[in-house]
């Protein structure tokens, strides 16, 4: 599915760059680097071309310092365009320093490796892909390079994604990675479990309802079998978290809510009447279509909103998950207890 965030960015980058604009860049500096070192290396690996900013043009331009070391480097322009330039500067600044970064590199990538490992990544579907160079600028020293490692993990929608993690061994980022491998190993279990029940993942109460209202139910499950966030419409997201989908309202058919908490805005309750509210059918105060009688209130509060003379009243609503399928394009109609599920699953 082609969202309009992409068509955005696709738009913002050819704005900036005319056709051919980036073959022309990557060629010159291809010449320029090989009149400078005629080895193997240094060479340009590939560029990777950024949207425009406030009428700046900024692409990143990847260079192999070795086969296996890649160098990032950001280079931003104006209406007149991009200077490669900076790219061979920056090349020229660490070239003298080839043989340290080589081998710090290296020692870093060891240490890397050793902290997943005391983590406990082996436990989890967390793959490593490729370690590149983090951008010269983050280094504590040019014989002290950072790492910008390249893992595979699974996303908030339990499906497999790239994500580029930075490391220095001398910058104390061990209790960030003892966090992702934690995170790693609950989305490895609930996949596991999801997998085990051939399904997706599980979707609240009040993002099926909104799901079911859609002129096409079906192809917005399926999308979000491939998306981590969805806007089937202006006024609704769709959204992963942690195995789970999601939704937010603004003013969808009238209804307003993020999550599970409800806004009424411009109306505010006395607290006899907000304490009498929880436990009750959220459909005792606001008979929505998509609001069920299975749905109570947890909490309800007045929030006060600056500049205005009412408030707004937030209502939290308890409410139940279902196991979905996005290949299916269906949804379970009995409730599902994700925790329960998974003591019964690993016992």
């Amino acid at each position: 599915m082609i969202t309009d965030a992409d068509r955005e960015f696709d738009q913002l980058v050819a704005d900036g760059f005319a056709p051919g604009e980036i073959e022309e860049l990557t060629a010159e500096l291809a010449e320029r680097l090989y009149d400078l070192y005629p080895g193997a290396t240094p060479r340009i690996s590939h560029v990777v071309p950024e949207p425009v900013d406030d009428g700046r043009t900024s692409a990143v331009f990847h260079v192999h310092l070795t086969s296996r070391l890649i160098l990032p480097v950001f280079v931003e322009g104006d209406a007149h365009g991009l200077n490669v330039g900076t790219v061979v500067h920056q090349v020229q600044k660490l070239w003298p320093h080839l043989d340290a970064i080589v081998r710090r590199a290296e020692e870093e990538l060891v240490a890397f490796e050793t902290c997943l490992d005391e983590a406990g990544a082996d436990l989890t579907d967390i793959r490593m892909r490729r370690v590149g160079l983090a951008a010269e600028d983050t280094w504590p020293d040019l014989d002290l390079p950072c790492l910008a490692p390249e893992i595979d993990v699974l996303g908030d929608g339990l499906r497999r994604e790239t994500r580029t993690m930075h490391w220095s061994a001398c910058a104390g980022l061990e209790s960030e990675y003892e966090g992702l491998v934690t995170n790693q190993a609950m989305l490895s279990r609930l996949r596991r479990l999801f997998v085990g029940r051939r399904s997706t993942g599980v979707i609240d109460q009040l993002a099926a309802s909104a799901v079911r209202s859609l002129p096409d139910p079906c192809g917005t499950l399926r999308a979000l079998g491939r998306h981590d966030d969805i806007w089937p419409e202006a006024s609704l997201h769709l959204r992963w978290s942690e195995g789970r989908v999601q939704s937010d309202g603004n003013g969808f058919q009238g209804l307003s809510w993020s999550g599970r908490v409800l806004s009424f805005p411009g109306k505010t309750l006395p607290e006899t009447a907000l304490t009498a509210m929880v436990g009750r059918p959220v459909t005792d105060m606001c008979g929505h279509p998509l609001l069920e009688d299975e749905m109570t209130v947890a909490r309800a509060w007045n929030e006060a909103v600056d500049g205005a003379s009412t408030g707004t009243l937030k209502v939290a609503i308890a409410s139940v998950d279902r196991l979905f399928s996005a290949a299916r394009a269906t949804v379970d109609p009995q409730p599902f207890k994700v925790v329960e599920a998974l003591a019964d699953h690993e016992t």
